[in-house]
């Protein structure tokens, strides 16, 4: 059985403009960029609201190192084409990032997931 979506998580994905029924189809394996699509500034924008409103220190973290720039061709082939072969080549590259890391995140107010360089 998966697990839900924290509390916190939930709260902040609330804040970030997510509505409640987005969110309760979520559970705490789902990936930011490899289920989600979140990428480039779409990405850094969310992590700036967790430091933000949720005061999380994000040393060691690289919205580069998980997700797609925004100006970048994988960007394009994500958004353009998430459901192709290609799109699903340019996911696999990077870490993932699941909610029940974000609720741990938030919950230590500080990043602790692996920062070893890919």
């Amino acid at each position: 059985m998966k697990s839900r979506v924290g509390p916190l998580t939930a709260e902040f994905f609330k804040k970030c403009g997510y509505d409640d029924a987005r969110i309760r189809s979520w559970s705490g394996e789902t990936r930011l960029l490899q289920d989600l699509g979140l990428t480039g500034d779409d990405a850094w924008d969310e992590f700036t609201a967790m430091d933000r409103d949720f005061g999380v220190d994000l040393t060691g973290f690289s919205v580069d190192r998980y997700f797609p720039p925004e100006l970048s061709r994988e960007n394009l082939i994500v958004r353009l084409f998430g459901w192709t072969r290609a799109a699903r080549r340019v996911r696999d590259r990077y870490p993932e990032i699941t909610l029940d890391m974000v609720e741990a995140t938030l919950l230590s107010k500080k990043w602790t997931h692996d920062t070893a360089e890919r």
